[in-house]
């Protein structure tokens, strides 16, 4: 039977003898430097199914886990007790479009379960942490259940950007707030903006123009998306292996008409599949998808 290697804090504490004998042969000697606490903590995962947006099955080794997201609460959908809530069906799709089938890897931090018996990780695509995007994309919000707060600064940094920009949850007022997410607000309760309002948000929303897909590895794509004129724009096209570092997708200035583009060369070894392109400009994102063919 395969065994399943878990990170070194997982292991029952039968090493503990040889550690001790390991520091009595070390004495006198200079200790090395620690390795990265969380490169150490990773484990190699294949996702099989999306339970909703925090929420996913995955093999490890030949053992089926339940990974619950760690420092980050998406809207429900499956909840016993809840009705499916705002942007809960976004979240959820997301993670599909994103997770499903996928090899990962999970970084852990103190707790290694929740009272359900779930594993609780973050969980890397290549260098593009998951519980990150979503909360990037406004489909999360942080969640903070301590000893477990290794990333929570860069958490917060990145959701008062998501905040700011109005995006996904942030875009209902007073919906997620510290103890989750109000759904019984309704839409009535969201303030029909004015004349003036909506035509200063028309000006600095992102557009998808134009994108090339499908489009075959090796070749070339291109994309033309359109925001406020002489605005700076940056794009990020994420494939399984994480964000691609491919020339062309620099940051660019647009031009009088608010149109900026980008083309890159899709690498050969790129695997098949529809894959994301988020675009940012001035606070605000907007993601499309394309298609890689072999």
């Amino acid at each position: 039977m395969q065994t399943i290697v878990y990170p070194l804090r997982f292991r029952l504490p039968a090493i503990i003898g040889l550690l001790v004998l390991s520091v009595l042969l070390m004495a006198g000697c200079s200790s090395a430097p620690d390795s990265d606490a969380s490169d150490s903590n990773r484990i190699s995962a294949k996702i099989t199914r999306v339970v909703d947006g925090d929420t996913m099955k995955a093999m490890i080794g030949d053992k089926e886990e339940t990974i619950r997201l760690l420092l980050i609460d998406t809207p429900e959908t499956v909840h016993p007790n809840k009705e499916v809530q705002p942007f809960g069906p976004e979240a959820s799709n997301f993670a599909k479009e994103m997770l499903t089938g996928q090899d990962v890897m999970l970084e852990f931090d103190v707790s290694e379960r929740d009272r359900y018996g779930r594993l609780l990780a973050y969980l890397w695509i290549g260098d593009r942490m998951f519980n990150e995007m979503l909360l990037e994309q406004g489909l999360a919000r942080v969640a903070v259940y301590p000893p477990d707060i290794r990333h929570v600064d860069r958490f917060r940094e990145i959701q008062k950007t998501a905040q700011l920009a109005g995006v996904g949850i942030w875009s209902i007022e007073n919906y997620a707030q510290e103890d989750g997410f109000h759904g019984e607000i309704e839409l009535a309760d969201v303030r029909t903006p004015s004349e003036d309002e909506l035509n200063a948000a028309s000006s600095a929303t992102i557009e998808i123009s134009s994108v090339t897909t499908p489009v075959y590895a090796g070749d070339y794509a291109e994309l033309t998306a359109r925001v406020r004129p002489g605005a700076k724009a940056e794009i990020d096209v994420i494939y399984k292996s994480g964000s691609s570092r491919a020339k062309g997708l620099e940051e660019k200035t647009a031009d009088e008409n608010g149109l900026v583009s980008w083309t890159w060369q899709v690498g050969s070894n790129t695997s098949a599949g529809t894959w994301s392109i988020v675009v940012r400009s001035e606070g605000e994102s907007v993601r499309t998808t394309f298609e890689v063919k072999q």
